[in-house]
């Protein structure tokens, strides 16, 4: 799903029109969108709010002039449009800024709030069909391990439960196993596919990425990925639907530097092939999507995610693996320029929803192609060495 805003203002006619050409393309690749955002709180000054919602009965929400635009492609068939409510998540609220921690996580309705059925009824009558709720799992859980907050769980599952009742769909974020439990409930009876996309990159030699990041890189890469899969398996296989994971290239051939990176992609092939065997007495596709470097804010922001890494880094480590850390600050920009544009892969997606007899893997351009070769091909030795010099490393005496 995408997310869009852009403001009102003196030139809310231009930024109108851009919008608009964006979901006409939007509109055309059937893509689920909300739209930033609606909420309560917002601020005469604030121009990036499509709706502010009353939350009282039979007042409705103040729309801007972004409404008009968002409305006239909400009805897309096959698409579910909608709008961003992230007053859960907030840590401010009319009683002004606090000082938000776990211990002093806000207090509800004065702080932050979520939305109740006079807010999801107006937002329904306007041709929402889904909203992104936002929270803060500090608020349910205040501490690693620790018990759940049952009166913040009760509040969320109030504002889920109103949202269902006005007939809004609601996406839930895929970290939170909390948010995982309740998904079953926020989908429609039918499902035809699901592609699992989330993913991020963490950088650095082995021997600095500490347990927590190799934590963060496989809950996110993989454990919430198939979390999510396995909670909507019972509505795919009432469809015989389609499961896809979006890999990679280091899915495959793994690079220094990469290293945590690439053992998630790998992790997450051997899964996919694991299930794709596990779900063939029900006809449910198991396809993987291996692209290369790919025009997405993970690599457009490769650079910075990069000194980020190394700033937990010690001094003593950055000398041992200077070479290391020049060779991928060199590389960053390489890749950026070589990056495919994201309608490749998105192409893709669509062949392997949509293919009669979809293939179990689709590779992505001519360039990945080219390095599986390689690595299937090449002596594991020839295939260090090739890396090696690729990535500025050489052979200390």
């Amino acid at each position: 799903m995408g997310e869009v805003g852009w403001p009102s203002g003196p030139d809310a006619e231009e930024w109108n029109k851009v919008a608009s050409a964006w979901f006409d393309r939007a509109d055309a690749a059937h893509l689920w969108v909300t739209v930033w955002a609606a909420g309560r709180w917002w601020p005469a000054s604030y121009r990036m709010a499509v709706y502010r919602l009353s939350g009282r009965p039979g007042v409705p929400p103040s729309s801007g002039p972004q409404a008009a635009v968002a409305a006239a492609h909400f009805a897309v068939p096959g698409a579910l449009r909608g709008v961003a409510l992230p007053s859960g998540s907030f840590g401010a609220g009319p009683d002004g800024p606090s000082s938000y921690s776990n211990s002093r996580p806000g207090r509800p309705d004065r702080e932050y709030y979520y939305e109740n059925g006079d807010d999801y009824r107006s937002l329904a009558d306007r041709g929402v069909q889904v909203v992104r709720l936002s929270f803060t799992w500090e608020r349910v859980q205040r501490s690693l391990d620790g018990p759940l907050d049952a009166a913040e769980i009760a509040r969320l599952r109030t504002s889920v439960a109103a949202a269902h009742r006005a007939g809004l769909a609601v996406i839930l974020d895929v970290t939170d196993a909390g948010h995982i439990t309740a998904l079953s409930d926020a989908l429609p009876d039918r499902l035809d596919a699901i592609v699992n996309n989330a993913g991020i990159s963490v950088g650095g030699p082995m021997e600095t990425v500490g347990s927590d990041e190799w934590r963060k890189q496989l809950e996110i890469n993989v454990i919430g990925q198939l979390a999510v899969t396995r909670a909507v398996l019972p509505r795919l296989r009432k469809t015989r639907g389609r499961i896809v994971f979006i890999s990679s290239v280091n899915g495959k051939l793994s690079m220094p530097m990469l290293g945590a990176y690439a053992a998630s992609k790998f992790a997450l092939e051997a899964a996919a092939d694991a299930m794709r065997m596990e779900l063939r007495p029900w006809h449910i596709p198991v396809i993987v999507v291996e692209p290369s470097q790919t025009d997405t804010d993970m690599w457009r922001k490769a650079d910075v995610q990069l000194e980020e890494a190394l700033a937990s880094v010690s001094q003593e480590h950055q000398e041992l693996y200077a070479q290391h850390i020049d060779g991928m600050r060199r590389a960053i920009p390489r890749s950026q320029r070589m990056a495919a544009s994201a309608d490749g892969v998105a192409d893709t997606i669509f062949r392997a929803l949509t293919e009669r007899r979809p293939r179990p893997r689709y590779i992505v351009g001519a360039a990945p192609r080219a390095q599986f070769t390689m690595a299937r091909l090449l002596p594991t030795r020839v295939l260090d060495s090739a890396i090696r010099r690729q990535s500025g490393i050489t052979t200390r005496s």
